[in-house]
């Protein structure tokens, strides 16, 4: 099998690499969630306000 050939340090380093990629993109989902989250309700919020102020 071809992956066998592969030496032991080249299989470790692209395991490192996907797990380092996993982390960051996991942070980026989180960073955008929280954000999303943030500004959307805020924006809810004053379109409320908006909506109350022009009754």
């Amino acid at each position: 099998m071809e992956k066998e050939k592969i030496p032991y340090n080249l299989n470790w380093l692209k395991d490192s690499i996907e797990k380092l990629i996993k982390v960051y993109v996991e942070t980026i989902d989180f960073e955008s969630y929280y954000f999303h989250k943030k500004y959307y309700f805020e924006g809810l919020k004053d379109g409320i306000k908006l909506k109350e102020e022009l009754k």
